[in-house]
């Protein structure tokens, strides 16, 4: 899995500190609120890719909930254990959530089915996939300078499909183009961030979904 992995958030995640004059910082947020609320209900949870990660912490402090939480990244983010994920996951006792944001667009298409099913032998019945990632256009990547390749919603549905899940849950949390006129007097940032919520899914340029093992 080792490609082009640069952490574009990384200025984002520490939400104490973040400039929320941005609507980056306020998607981030919202995005992992939605991660969050998702997981509410789930006592083993995994999170791989994990980096600078901050959804363990916010599960804790803003959600009350202190689940047994295992962080898993490629490279040696502290808080995390290394794991390259195309050597597999067979060693790996029963999850009943995984959460895989902003990684799979880091995997070529070879890769990404045999993750996916890793993913749906480690999680137990009914347990869910949380996924979140870039969603470009048929001809257009949303970030061409940071991936080597991106799914569109489409591809990715297909992916999870074959690889045993179903999607039961869809937020988009990112919209580039196009402008959120609003007379609340709300920031222009925050606005932005709030009209990304309601685009049309199949417009969205980032997606956060829930998939449930089948």
């Amino acid at each position: 899995m080792k490609s082009n992995t640069t952490n574009a958030n990384r200025d984002f995640q520490d939400f104490s500190t973040c400039d929320y004059t941005k609507h980056w910082s306020w998607s981030i947020l919202f995005k992992n609120v939605f991660i969050c609320q998702n997981l509410l209900d789930r006592k083993e949870i995994v999170e791989f890719g994990a980096a600078n990660s901050l959804v363990k912490e916010m599960l804790n402090k803003n959600f009350n909930h202190d689940p047994d939480y295992y962080r898993y990244d490629l490279e040696p983010y502290p808080g995390c254990n290394q794991l390259d994920l195309t050597d597999g996951l067979s060693h790996m006792l029963k999850k009943d959530a995984v959460v895989f944001s902003e990684v799979i667009e880091h995997l070529p298409p070879t890769e990404v089915l045999f993750v996916l099913r890793e993913f749906h032998n480690v999680l137990s019945r009914d347990g869910i996939l949380i996924l979140t990632t870039p969603t470009p256009s048929e001809d257009e990547m949303v970030w061409p300078d940071c991936h080597d390749q991106e799914y569109t919603r489409r591809q990715i549905h297909e992916f999870l499909v074959e690889s045993g899940f179903e999607v039961i849950t869809e937020m988009p949390w990112h919209f580039r183009m196009g402008e959120f006129p609003s007379d609340r007097g709300l920031p222009p940032g925050l606005e932005r961030a709030l009209g990304s919520l309601s685009v049309d899914l199949d417009h969205s340029t980032q997606l956060a979904l829930v998939a449930r093992k089948i």
